[in-house]
């Protein structure tokens, strides 16, 4: 499906594809064409590239219409000590004349006639530094490069078309499903990250399908073969600013890369995939508004083509494909944006989230994770239990949690379509998991109060309490009465404030529970989270700090007061 996709993809963007015959490669040296009919060699800068001819070879000789190896062009021996190296040198310089003569005779072209005359005097001078393999590209002193002819795309076309029609075997094209010769091997590489890799090819054995090799294994029919890689080698294409990661019609998120496209809107539905990668928070808040707004209309708005892909070696592995509507994408990923919301946090990309449950996410992240994660923002799957159990176990390792633990928790949470969590404290909540979290938090804070040291209950009881509560609390209740006892020796208020939290929470938790499962886990987490977060942000409200340092002068008061009626 996907294929016949990119193939519809290429014939609606014909006007933005290369031709037949051609892509967009770097080079190495421009062969000016001088007025006393002479090269005159140029090196090409480090990121220069042009849509150039281009064919596919692995062995034998195969010239490329002006342009190709200086082995080729110059017959520019990689070996020149080696009689053999110098006898193929001869017959690729041999072959490409032949094919220039071939182009000359069929479009008239006065600068490819020159370039011809020029080879066959040999009236250059090699420049220093040149390599067999390096790329020469030819052009007129008027910055006319004859590759770019109307007349030489067609001839390029016709000729490369022949050229693997020759000897081919007809077959049924799976894209096209039309009968023609199959393609052998197919020509554009694709480049993903560091890797560069073939969609289908087979060179193997083990791979190879009802006795058929390399890339006969999936019938395609040339046409097919150029279109559909002409499709994906553009919508691959990255932002030329390195300051913007990924592309108009791709990211890329750890060793996995998102193609996708649509027939309308592309870019505004590219811009909301975007921010998976590298999140804005005004550009957030605008998508997570919008289904809110009712202003949409979605009446006119057809499916998006989403194709995962990732490198194995030389192949490129599909990993998924889908055609969601576009409408439900962007509704998705507010919904992503929002489950991840809380208290401290900022928008998180898709690899910040996939990284938290590592001790170093650059070397040990998988590609499965960032998988769960996007299928989770882009389709709304759920998440992976595997990802919330390591998430929660890096948690307890530590006794420590962070923002982005807690959003990644929290989206966990959300995502098993169990209800809807809010982004500060839930006093509504009253679950015995999430009431445990936050009685954690309260009885944390209380010793950090009394103690201050360098560590709290969390790094010591923490994995204790979030699995097994009634084996931890009592202890910890038990301890608390003393920490309490002496930060109300320095600060009343405090003392009374904390007992009231701690009483608040236990008159809601009728029993602590024996056992923690992975969801309950969760909860205790995010009550924790919340807790924490509830407590520091009085800490540094002043107006809360006031409100304490009057309530403990009236808690001052009403003790003596107590005392004289005990007295009485």
């Amino acid at each position: 499906m996907y294929m016949r996709r990119l193939v519809e993809f290429a014939e609606q963007h014909d006007n933005d594809l290369p031709p037949i015959g051609y892509a967009r490669k770097s080079y190495q040296w421009t062969a000016v064409i001088t007025n006393d009919d002479q090269f005159e060699f140029f090196p090409a800068g480090r990121d220069d590239q042009r849509i150039i001819p281009d064919r596919s070879r692995s062995s034998g000789v195969s010239p490329i219409l002006l342009t190709d190896k200086a082995e080729y062009v110059l017959q520019l021996s990689k070996n020149p000590s080696d009689a053999k190296a110098e006898a193929r040198a001869a017959e690729c310089h041999r072959a490409y004349l032949k094919l220039l003569n071939e182009c000359s005779e069929a479009t008239q072209n006065d600068v490819i006639k020159k370039i011809v005359h020029i080879l066959e005097c040999k009236n250059w001078r090699m420049q220093e530094g040149m390599k067999p393999e390096d790329i020469i590209l030819f052009r007129a002193e008027t910055d006319y490069f004859p590759h770019e002819a109307k007349e030489v795309k067609e001839f390029w076309a016709t000729a490369i078309l022949n050229a693997n029609l020759k000897g081919g075997v007809d077959r049924v094209c799976f894209i096209c499903g039309r009968s023609a010769p199959a393609v052998k091997r197919h020509s554009i590489t694709f480049a993903l990250g560091k890797d560069r890799a073939k969609l289908i090819s087979a060179n193997d054995s083990a791979y190879f399908s009802y006795g058929l090799e390399n890339s006969e294994i999936s019938p395609t029919c040339f046409v097919c073969e150029q279109k559909y890689g002409q499709a994906l080698s553009f919508l691959l294409q990255k932002y030329a600013s390195k300051d913007r990661r990924g592309g108009p019609n791709m990211i890329q998120v750890g060793d996995v890369t998102y193609v996708y496209w649509a027939r309308q809107n592309e870019s505004e539905l590219a811009s909301a995939l975007s921010l998976l990668a590298t999140p804005d928070p005004e550009a957030v808040r605008r998508i997570v508004e919008s289904p809110f707004r009712g202003t949409e209309n979605h009446s006119n708005l057809h499916r998006v083509s989403i194709l995962s892909l990732s490198a194995n070696k030389a192949r490129l592995v599909v990993r998924e494909y889908m055609e969601p509507p576009v409408w439900q994408v962007k509704n998705q990923i507010g919904r992503f944006f929002r489950a991840q919301q809380v208290t401290g946090a900022r928008p998180s990309s898709i690899y910040l989230l996939a990284a938290c449950m590592y001790r170093d996410g650059n070397k040990e992240i998988q590609k499965h994770d960032i998988e769960d994660w996007m299928n989770w923002a882009l389709f709304g799957r759920r998440i992976s239990e595997r990802i919330a159990s390591k998430i929660l176990r890096r948690i307890q390792a530590g006794g420590a949690m962070t923002w982005i633990q807690a959003a990644a928790i929290k989206s966990w949470l959300i995502s098993q379509n169990k209800g809807e969590w809010t982004m500060d404290l839930d006093n509504a909540r009253i679950t015995p998991p999430y009431l445990c979290g936050r009685l954690f938090a309260v009885l944390e804070a209380v010793q950090y109060e009394a103690v201050r040291g360098n560590e709290t209950i969390a790094s010591r009881y923490y994995s204790a309490a979030s699995t097994t509560p009634r084996s931890i609390f009592g202890l910890l209740i038990r301890n608390s009465k003393w920490h309490l006892s002496k930060i109300g020796k320095v600060e009343k208020g405090y003392e009374i404030r904390y007992q009231q939290r701690i009483q608040l929470i236990s008159e809601q938790l009728y029993e602590f529970p024996t056992v923690l499962g992975l969801h309950e886990q969760a909860e205790f987490a995010l009550g924790y989270y919340h807790e924490r977060q509830e407590i520091y942000k009085k800490k540094t409200d002043a107006s809360v700090v006031d409100d304490l340092k009057n309530t403990n002068k009236d808690a001052i008061k009403e003790e003596k007061d107590n005392e004289s009626e005990s007295n009485y």
